[in-house]
């Protein structure tokens, strides 16, 4: 027995061919026979793991829209316009015909000036020119005639309007001791009291105009492009009060201590209900 199991080693060696189709075929029979019963456990387990539902996906679509964007500036609010009426004689006041803070009409009389001796140089001024007139006819007449030369007519002639220009003046003089407001506005302040003396061009009141006001803002070099005439503007008020303006001017120039661009925003307040000088954002 020994003898056959020596002989066959020997024969298997001088022959490695055996060994790797025995070794082959191992191989081939392990694989058709199928996964073992710890195998489809395992496959058993893993497909039930798989078959965990999914959680579910929520899908949402979006389109794209245009946006504004915004710029954020602070200014006060200002009188659209106002002007500081002044004595265009010097005299004395002899009535005010208004209170502080009144709306008033225009030409609508705000004090009275004395006239004192005013009238009657009116009417001196008014003598004289129908006398010059005369004057002037009749020099016109015997020019005519030929008993009258072109001097004394051109003598006639430039002493009528010397009277006219008279008249003109004491009728002008005499107008302006009444000062009467140069639009519809709110008389803001009066500078004088009755009996004070006031000289040509003394102030004598403050008139403003409220509807529209206008918040003067500045803006960036940055941004001054993207601003145009006529553009919406949001007015914020520091008591909570919101108002829709307009740009109305837009300087052309910048401030050379700042850089920045003057730029106009035009708000309507017919009630008067925003005041001047309050803070906004716009």
């Amino acid at each position: 027995m020994g003898k056959f199991a020596s002989r066959f080693s020997s024969y298997i060696i001088h022959r490695p061919w055996i060994i790797s189709f025995c070794l082959f075929l191992s191989l081939f029979l392990w694989i058709i026979s199928g996964p073992s019963h710890a195998d489809n456990a395992e496959i058993k387990e893993d497909n039930q793991s798989l078959s965990v539902p999914l959680a579910n996906v929520i899908v949402e679509k979006f389109q794209s829209i245009p946006t504004h964007k915004t710029i954020s500036l602070y200014g006060r609010t200002a009188p659209d316009r106002k002007t500081i009426l002044g004595a265009q004689v010097g005299a004395q006041i002899e009535d005010i015909l208004v209170r502080k803070g009144v709306r008033v009409k225009k030409d609508q009389p705000i004090a009275h000036l004395d006239m004192a001796d005013l009238d009657l140089r009116l009417s001196q001024a008014k003598a004289i020119y129908s006398v010059r007139m005369k004057e002037f006819k009749a020099a016109k007449e015997l020019r005519r005639k030929g008993l009258q030369g072109e001097v004394a007519f051109s003598q006639a002639e430039a002493s009528l309007a010397e009277a006219r220009a008279s008249v003109r003046n004491a009728e002008l003089i005499l107008k302006n001791t009444m000062v009467t407001a140069p639009f519809d506005g709110i008389v803001e302040h009066l500078f004088v009291e009755v009996g004070d003396f006031v000289s040509r061009g003394d102030p004598v009141a403050k008139v403003v105009v409220l509807d529209p006001l206008v918040i003067e803002v500045n803006v960036s070099e940055r941004h001054i492009g993207q601003i145009e005439k006529g553009q919406k503007a949001e007015v914020f008020f520091i008591n909570g009060l919101s108002i829709e303006g307009d740009v109305r001017y837009i300087s052309s120039v910048s401030s050379s201590s700042t850089n920045t661009f003057s730029v106009e925003v035009e708000i309507p307040n017919a009630g008067a209900d925003i005041s001047a000088g309050m803070s906004s954002e716009v």
